[in-house]
């Protein structure tokens, strides 16, 4: 069974070529966004809120654990490296720390890129921009927003932890000057 680190924080933040360049190593699969981080905490919710009586009354209360402990095995199995670089930009807040504590391993590793909020803004605006798209950076803005504001309380709430043995950030800045020194 393979082993999981967890990469998230903000978008336009290097996390792509971050991939890329972890997926170099044979020890390593590292790819781009996947489900697992949200039908992990969908499958939770429904099994702890929606099927809580159901469970409890068939005795079967460890079936949610089970269950859910299996979705990043199931969805990674066709992965042969022994590491897994899981992508979300949500895995680091506190919610989706927890259960991967609950479920994969208690001791968990995170991969935080960070990057300003107006520079993450400049480069959504650039995208739209060479897509000839409207670009409303109120809508980007808003609190609990995604992909820029749910990122953002993602890697505050990891910096709120100081947990150096959890979390390790990652600069954009940093990673674009110096990437083989940001990686090693």
């Amino acid at each position: 069974m393979p082993s999981f680190v967890f990469q998230g924080g903000m978008p336009r933040s290097g996390s792509t070529v971050l991939s890329a360049i972890l997926d170099q190593n044979p020890r390593l699969h590292a790819a781009q966004h996947s489900p697992v981080c949200q039908v992990m905490w969908d499958l939770h919710i429904s099994l702890a809120v929606n099927c809580a009586e159901q469970l409890h009354a068939s005795n079967r209360g460890d079936f949610q654990d089970e269950i859910i402990a299996h979705i990043p095995n199931r969805y990674w199995k066709h992965a042969t490296a022994p590491v897994i670089v899981d992508k979300c930009m949500t895995w680091p807040l506190p919610d989706n720390v927890a259960m991967v504590r609950r479920y994969i391993t208690e001791s968990p590793q995170f991969v935080v890129l960070d990057r300003s909020d107006d520079d993450v803004l400049e480069s959504f605006r650039g995208v739209y921009d060479r897509a000839g798209l409207d670009f409303d950076e109120e809508r980007f803005r808003m609190q609990g927003s995604a992909p820029v504001m749910r990122s953002r309380e993602a890697v505050e709430a990891a910096r709120a932890t100081d947990d150096a043995d959890t979390f390790h950030f990652v600069d954009f800045d940093d990673f674009m000057s110096d990437a083989p020194a940001v990686v090693a």
